[in-house]
């Protein structure tokens, strides 16, 4: 009697993916407690981390619409309430989500492509990903979210397969989850009710259900959170309210596609609310403007632009596909090659990047669009996040979530183009997704329906070389674009080491920052903090002084929020005072 080894093989597989994707990351992690990057204290990972000790202490809103999408901060509560704050555990457990991408990722391959050795490449690709490895170092939602995105794929495939009521229900609520916590994608729930009404299998109503419960589940999930947002608003607010200036900030005649300063709002997210706030209700004229009023008037100004300079518009479209496809990292916050390089060089064991697999994936998705129908989900997933750029503005972070899907198609692309390779014989039916489902109607009408032709190897290989000459020109090129927006994370950094009371290794951040971009005085903020802490307040004060004719209405309001200069604040506004009626005298002279 032959004993099949099969399911031991594939266990096998997945535990041998699961244990070096995790200790890879594991080694990592190790290395990052070293890094003053290790402490969130800035930026959005800041927020999500005072809006989740909150949470964690019983304060569940603020009674506000929410600003930004809910889910991840309140998962991060629940972890605090269990666990405690701590960022290491944090990290691992991001850590544990990447290794569980991987493995979801060898199943899809496995699965979907009907090969195991897609399956295997793009699970390794996931491995040394640089970027879904550097992420799950940041107290940010993006590996959270490639997580359930891919789960969500995952469940909606078996759920057509074979298909029941409560899969279906299922599948929907991870569509709501995966909406709570990325409200673009809402845009995916058509593509989930398409894929399911194509797909041929079962009857027609049967198909209709299945998409009407997967919708019910959707809207289920998202209602409690725009209930709430009406209550507390007075109008209904589509899970957050900061979608409005994110529209506006990419999409205005300042914009080059990357995201542009609000006017008068800071760009720290614990003041963004209020600042929006202010300069809405002023435009408006309105001493308290709803998030609705908020939303609209960003989108106003967004839409104005758009119809009053199409050419413009379109220029801008173009250049922020651009970006969008370009090898460089777009970055705002963090930026991995100045952490590789300064703080955590086993970032280095990562090699795998956006610009390496474009080509690939490019070529993988034109092979398999004979068969669009199978490969409906995972082309979704890509387009809702490539149209989420298109209509914003581009940051790497905010494209990572589609990078594991384009390896599936650079892995499809690899078994297809390598020269030697045949049809994997003992391909295990783990999950039935059907070839009806490249088909619309009855058996019969698939029977009548003619098998697409595969692209020829010769014509994929002149498709690669010509993807992957452009992408080498477009990465040339940015090459020595962004190296200009590395003052930003010079300051970041600068005010990391301040916080952690490393004056000295500030004091070198904050010089490097203004060296990098002189025309940025945000440094002086950190100059200021520095001769307040070593020099006692007359020195600050003397300081500010000096700074106060180069900077803007908005750098003097940061200087009176910034709790580490409260001693300063009398002083400050003396100052302010003093210079503003100078000015008014002046110009009343030169009048």
């Amino acid at each position: 009697m032959t004993v099949s080894h099969g399911p031991a093989r594939e266990c096998w597989i997945l535990i041998g993916l699961l244990v070096l994707t995790f200790a890879l990351r594991l080694a990592l992690l190790n290395q990052y407690v070293e890094s003053p990057y290790f402490l969130p204290l800035g930026w959005d990972p800041r927020a999500y981390d005072l809006w989740a000790q909150a949470i964690a202490a019983g304060h569940w809103t603020d009674g506000q619409a929410f600003h930004q999408p809910p889910l991840f901060p309140f998962l991060l509560a629940g972890f605090y309430a269990v666990v405690g704050r701590d960022f290491y555990v944090i990290f691992l457990l991001q850590g544990v989500c990447g290794a569980l991408s991987a493995m979801l990722l060898y199943v899809l391959g496995r699965d979907v492509f009907r090969d195991r050795r897609v399956g295997i490449l793009a699970a390794l690709g996931w491995c040394f990903h640089g970027l879904g490895a550097f992420y799950t170092l940041k107290l940010l939602s993006e590996t959270s979210f490639i997580l359930l995105s891919l789960v969500l794929v995952w469940a909606l495939y078996r759920a057509t397969a074979r298909a029941t009521p409560w899969r279906w229900l299922g599948a929907g609520l991870l569509l709501g989850l995966s909406v709570a916590m990325k409200p673009n994608m809402i845009l995916f729930l058509p593509l989930a009710v398409l894929h399911r009404v194509l797909s041929g299998a079962g009857p027609r109503l049967r198909r209709w259900r299945d998409a009407v419960l997967c919708v019910a589940a959707t809207i289920a999930v998202i209602l409690p959170i725009l209930l709430y947002n009406r209550s507390a608003e007075g109008e209904w607010v589509f899970i957050s309210w900061n979608g409005g200036g994110n529209l506006y900030s990419g999409n205005n005649l300042q914009a080059q596609g990357l995201p542009e300063p609000l006017p008068g709002v800071s760009q720290d997210r614990l003041w963004r609310p209020i600042d929006e706030r202010r300069v809405v209700g002023r435009a408006l004229g309105v001493p308290a403007p709803r998030a609705g009023q908020i939303v609209g008037y960003w989108s106003g100004l967004a839409r104005a632009y758009m119809r009053e300079h199409p050419g413009s518009f379109a220029l801008l479209l173009v250049q922020k596909l651009r970006l969008a496809l370009s090898g460089m990292e777009n970055f705002h916050m963090y930026w991995l090659a100045h952490e590789r390089e300064r703080f955590t060089p086993l970032l280095a064991l990562f090699p795998v990047t956006f610009y390496q697999i474009l080509p690939l994936s490019l070529v993988g998705l034109l092979a398999t669009l004979p068969r669009w129908r199978r490969y409906l989900l995972l082309y979704g997933v890509i387009a809702v996040t490539f149209a989420t750029l298109l209509i914003f503005y581009v940051l790497t972070r905010f494209r990572v979530p589609a990078e594991p899907f384009l390896l599936l198609f650079a892995a499809y692309a690899l078994v297809r183009l390598w020269p030697w390779t045949g049809p994997e014989a003992d391909m295990p039916d783990v999950m039935d997704v059907t070839d009806a489902a490249s088909a619309v109607g009855s058996s019969r009408e698939s029977a009548a329906t003619p098998t697409p032709a595969a692209v020829p190897r010769a014509r994929l290989l002149g498709l690669l070389a010509v993807f992957a000459l452009c992408s080498a020109m477009m990465y040339a090129e940015d090459r020595d674009r962004f190296p200009g927006r590395a003052g930003i994370v010079e300051f970041n950094l600068a005010e990391l080491l301040f916080d952690q009371g490393k004056l000295t290794e500030a004091e070198q951040a904050y010089t490097a920052a203004t060296l990098l971009n002189p025309h940025d005085f945000y440094p002086a903020l950190g100059v200021c903090k520095l001769l307040l802490v070593r020099h006692g307040l007359p020195a600050a004060l003397r300081a500010y002084t000096v700074f106060y004719p180069y900077m803007n209405e908005d750098l003097r309001r940061d200087f009176l929020r910034d709790e580490t200069l409260a001693a300063m604040w009398p002083g400050i506004e003396r100052i302010n005072a003093a210079m503003s009626q100078r000015a008014a005298a002046d110009s009343r002279r030169m009048d």
